[in-house]
């Protein structure tokens, strides 16, 4: 996550940000608490604009975590 993280403050296509939020995907269901995600998740912002769907399915990724931990 860390990785994508910064890669989200460089320049990338979509092609590359859509990866990139794939990898991340996996990361995300690993989470043991759902605030240590939120940060992330934040700063991935700028890659869910090059891929929306990508972001979108770690955002219900992290939702799911949210629910779990209730």
């Amino acid at each position: 996550m860390g990785l994508a993280a910064l890669a989200a403050r460089a320049e990338v296509d979509e092609e590359t940000a859509d990866l990139l939020l794939y990898v991340t995907l996996f990361a995300v269901q690993r989470v043991t608490h759902p605030v240590a995600v939120l940060p992330v998740l934040e700063a991935l912002r700028p890659l869910g604009e090059k891929a929306p769907h990508r972001y979108a399915v770690a955002l219900a990724a992290a939702s799911e975590l949210a629910t779990l931990g209730q």
